[in-house]
């Protein structure tokens, strides 16, 4: 406080970032929720250290590396303050949703890496007036058809893992606001 009676700029600047933006729920640091409000096969929580997957055990230290932890609190941490690093990622499916949306668009990339030297001749025999090149072979013909297989194929199966992805996060965003709504007020002192 200065000597007017008004707050100081670093007060008041503090205290308007610790209201909340837009109206949004502010989440205190130390917030808990009741277990018994959400299954432990519904909601899986992992150890903030280690990652073992803490299914079943009662509030205590983490068998694997000795931390303690509290369902009710790791439920807040996991599925609000973190949500993206615990419970998506380390479910096994998301890693390998990842790794097929990059497998499909570098297949993707190939086959169009392979049609840009045929779209540069057509292209450059369009210039000069000569008649676009051909494919001679039959083989050739047959791979480029294969080709096009292949890169549907791909297609569709980066458009199915986008899919899968969209839906686990909005499951995420459901159980985020689930735990949320059950965070208790904390008493006042």
């Amino acid at each position: 406080m200065t000597d007017q009676g008004k707050p100081r700029l670093r007060t008041r600047i503090a205290a308007a970032l610790a209201r909340p933006l837009f109206g949004t729920r502010v989440i205190p640091q130390d917030a808990r929720v009741d277990p018994a409000l959400f299954s432990e096969e519904e909601y899986p929580i992992h150890c903030g250290t280690c990652g073992y997957n803490l299914r079943g055990l009662p509030d205590g230290p983490c068998p694997e590396c000795g931390k303690p932890f509290e369902r009710g609190r790791e439920l807040v941490v996991s599925y609000v303050l973190n949500p993206l690093g615990r419970t998506w990622w380390k479910a096994g499916y998301g890693r390998w949703l990842v790794r097929f949306l990059v497998v499909g668009m570098l297949a993707i990339a190939i086959e169009m890496g392979a049609a840009l030297p045929y779209c540069f001749l057509i292209w450059r025999s369009s210039q000069t007036g000569s008649p676009p090149p051909r494919y001679g072979t039959s083989l050739m013909i047959s791979l480029r058809y294969l080709g096009y297989g292949l890169e549907i194929t791909a297609f569709l199966a980066v458009l199915c893992c986008l899919f899968l992805i969209y839906r686990g996060f909005r499951r995420l965003a459901d159980k985020r606001r689930r735990v949320i709504a059950a965070i208790t007020p904390k008493p006042p002192r």
